[in-house]
């Protein structure tokens, strides 16, 4: 009876199965049809599948014996065009097929037209050095209508290659050639669309000579360390390696803050170069993908004596940096780190490790030695992120974002922060110094967390030195501040704070501003870019190289400008640049120099530093073989419009005879100078320095007209003189800029008091900001951009980056931003 009962329990238990099953298989469909399939010339597109498996899969199958490759397609694609430039003409049976994660499938067929008429072939190809182009003919009436592009492949003495793409039928020789003399070997293949590819024209140009053209300047190898002058408008600079024997490659590194420089061994050891041998190095400047220089070449005698294995005061991550060493395996992380032995310094260029986060119990960077450290970067360690044995300075320009296991930053000695910092800690201090800890006028915010309930030190903390916060003040939380005597941040009630921000303040007159967004709209509607030179100066002097000396000496002169002139701002700005002619140059300018150098100077594009430096190391005044007692007179003359005193003249040939500063290094003393900073600010121009003008120079007319309508335009009311005085002083000595100002007004208390609505908010910031109406197309964009929901303070910082609101600032001799 039992055995019965099992039987029938089985048998029942089947036919559910089996019932099931072919419950299933009847849902499950084999070769439906694909979505929407069109086949338009020689693309091929299709509606999605819901719940795709894995790819779409297309074969070819010729009905002439020709063979065409089968390919695969990503499931977030959904089109395909036809290449089959190499095949056989004929017509190709085309299969589209798929299937989804339930197991249906689906396909299509169709067929496809391979007829395509084929492009002629490039002739009379040229290079012209008069011109400056690589050129070509082509004849095109077989296929007309259609767009032919260009592949243009070059390969350089049989070494360097590049390939460009063009619509045009010529390419600057700046886009591929090297300076002097080599062998080019040209390839061009003509192709379109909706037809088959010409053949390709092959010539050689051997013993080409390119002797004019912007090129890098400033090439030197010293030290197995290769650095150039910075080109302007350079992004990017590509470095290729010829060598005699071993590997060839290329490199492309992104430009540093203020010097260019290529550590040659790193490369060297890592490709497995053999020595001895002489390696050609060609730089070339780039911006985006455009090349704007000629390739310039620079030889590099490889032998052991210059290769020899050399350890550094650096270490990352517990391993010493070497002569054989490439940061970028010791450290992982996006963006690029350079290392400079010479200075100690670290460089980095937006370097991230947020995906690439180190646990080491080890320092991330520790050094035996006084540290530089310059750049852009976000770091994550279980331990320090930056360590010094002795003395370590964040650069003014930095912008280092630290988490970490243990302290943030340490130096033994005393640590210079003139860049901005936001770190945080776990279970130590975000910024610790044995002795001082020094904020300098570059830091403009300084953001510093711990999580450690049982720290006894707070987050920041000077062991045996003082804590100077320069010209910081503590901004939150509510009530904290520096306590001399404890050397700590502490609360209102005393207790120490977790947690702070360093900023520097805002100007205490009405009104007050508030935070300021960091979006900015990209659309201006008004603006109008400036007419800018299209050639620059063939004798323009180069760019010298920058940096400032570790202190500054008490003998400079510090006597306030002697000149102050109240010329046209043009005319003045005009007689700075004739003087730098007049002392440096020994000469008259030429007149499209000196317009050109009095434009960059009045458009605030560059400053007094700048210009000047250019002059003093530039090729012409190198050929003057000057003197230190004439380099010395020349810089007084220069910065100051005057003779040197005996003091100061003494000071500074002292300096230059027993080595203790180099040329470079002396030049900076006098642009960190007060009275550079004050002649400058009495010319009208930044000074370059980080020096603030003493205070002393007398707002235009214009200056005072800027502010006055942030009162009578912007709040509607009068002014109060004492208010109009301030902020048209700090306008004119350059410590505050012209969109700081606008934004304190219209994003201030008093403002959103007034309740206006989006019209009149526009309206009152046409006028204020611009001096006129609003364009009909103007005020439509901006309500359309208020009306979606954008902040006033986005619309706000929208019109101060205008090029109207620009242009109006330098007419009035204003910082814009």
């Amino acid at each position: 009876m039992r055995r019965s009962r099992s039987l029938v329990s089985i048998l029942l238990t089947l036919a559910i199965l089996f019932g099931m099953q072919f419950f299933v298989r009847d849902e499950v469909r084999a070769d439906l049809a694909f979505p929407n399939v069109r086949l338009n010339g020689d693309i091929l597109s299709w509606d999605p599948l819901p719940n795709l498996k894995d790819w779409y899969h297309i074969d070819f199958t010729s009905n002439n014996g020709g063979l065409a490759p089968g390919c695969g397609v990503s499931s977030t694609q959904c089109d395909l065009a036809f290449q089959l430039d190499n095949y056989d003409v004929g017509t190709y049976n085309v299969k589209l097929y798929a299937s989804d994660t339930s197991g249906n499938t689906y396909s299509w067929t169709g067929t496809y037209n391979f007829n395509k008429i084929e492009l002629r072939e490039v002739s009379n190809v040229t290079m012209d050095q008069a011109s400056g182009y690589l050129t070509w003919q082509h004849d095109a009436s077989n296929a007309s209508g259609a767009e032919i592009v260009f592949q243009v492949h070059i390969t350089i003495d049989n070494y360097e290659e590049r390939t460009i793409k063009t619509s045009d039928k010529r390419i600057p020789l700046t886009s591929f050639a090297r300076q002097g003399t080599h062998d080019y070997r040209i390839a061009i293949k003509t192709t379109a669309k909706g037809f088959k590819s010409g053949l390709i024209k092959t010539d050689f140009f051997n013993g080409f000579n390119v002797s004019s053209g912007k090129t890098v300047t400033g090439l030197t190898i010293k030290n197995n360390v290769l650095t150039w002058d910075p080109v302007e408008g350079a992004d990017s600079y590509y470095i290729y390696a010829d060598y005699s024997t071993g590997p060839n490659f290329g490199h492309t590194i992104k430009t540093t803050l203020d010097q260019t420089c290529y550590y040659i061994p790193y490369d060297l050891h890592k490709n497995g170069a053999t020595c001895p041998q002489t390696i050609t190095y060609c730089i070339s400047a780039f911006n985006g993908d455009e090349r704007i220089t000629l390739g310039t070449t620079i030889d590099y005698n490889y032998t052991l004596a210059d290769f020899e294995y050399v350890k550094y005061p650096l270490q990352i991550k517990g391993t010493d940096v070497t002569s054989y060493s490439d940061l970028m395996d010791l450290l992982p992380g996006q963006g690029h780190v350079a290392y400079y032995p010479e200075e100690n310094k670290l460089v980095f260029r937006d370097f991230d490790m947020t995906n690439a986060a180190s646990t080491s119990t080890s320092s991330l960077f520790r050094s035996s030695k006084a540290l530089t450290v310059e750049g852009n970067a976000v770091l994550v360690t279980g331990s320090y992120a930056l360590y010094s044995e002795t003395d370590m300075t964040i650069s003014s320009g930095c912008n280092i974002t630290a988490h970490c296991g243990s302290n943030g930053i340490y130096a033994k000695e005393t640590l210079t922060v003139n860049g901005n910092l936001n770190i945080d800690s776990q279970t130590r201090q975000p910024l610790v110094s044995y002795n001082n800890i020094v904020f300098k006028e570059g830091a403009t915010k300084i953001v510093l967390s711990t999580a450690d309930t049982k720290d006894t030190m707070g987050v920041i903390y000077a062991t045996n030195g003082s804590i100077s916060l320069g010209n910081l003040k503590v901004t939150a939380p509510s009530g904290a501040k520096l306590n001399d005597e404890s050397k700590r941040i502490v609360n209102a009630d005393g207790s120490l704070a977790k947690s702070f921000t360093l900023t520097v303040p805002t100007p205490t007159s009405t009104p007050k501003p508030t935070a300021k967004p960091t979006a900015k709209p990209t659309a201006k509607p008004t603006a109008k870019p400036s007419a800018n030179p299209t050639a620059k100066v063939t004798n323009k002097p180069t760019a010298a190289v920058t940096g400032k000396p570790a202190s500054k000496p008490t003998s400079k002169p510090m006597s306030k400008p002697t000149t102050a002139p109240s010329k046209d701002p043009k005319v003045q700005i005009l007689d700075f640049v004739e003087r730098i002619y007049k002392y440096v140059l020994d000469r008259e300018p030429e007149e499209e120099g000196a317009a050109f150098w009095s434009e960059e100077l009045y458009a605030f594009r560059r400053t007094g530093a700048e210009v000047a430096q250019g002059f003093i190391f530039s090729p012409e005044f190198e050929n003057r073989k000057t003197t230190d007692e004439e380099f010395v007179i020349i810089l007084y003359k220069t910065f100051f419009g005057r003779d040197p005193e005996e003091e100061g003249m003494n000071f500074w040939l002292n300096q230059l005879k027993t080595g203790t500063m180099d040329r470079v290094t002396v030049a900076n003393g006098f642009i960190y100078s007060q009275e550079w900073a004050d002649t400058c600010a009495s010319y009208g121009i930044r000074s370059g320095g980080d020096i603030k003008p003493s205070g002393d120079i007398e707002p235009t007319a214009l200056t005072y007209a800027f502010v006055e309508r942030m009162y009578t335009t912007a709040m509607g009311r009068t002014y109060d003189e004492e208010g109009r005085q301030y902020w048209a002083s700090e306008l004119a000595n350059f410590n505050i800029t012209g969109e700081q100002v606008g934004a304190s007004f219209f994003l201030s208390d008093e403002m959103a008091g007034y309740k206006l609505d989006d019209k009149e908010f526009l309206n009152r910031l046409y006028k204020t900001f611009m001096d006129r109406d609003a364009d009909e197309d103007g005020a439509a964009y901006w309500l359309e951009v208020l009306a979606s929901g954008t902040a006033r303070a986005d619309v706000v910082f929208g019109f101060t980056r205008s090029q109207e609101f620009t242009d109006k600032c330098v007419e009035a001799r204003i910082l814009p931003y």
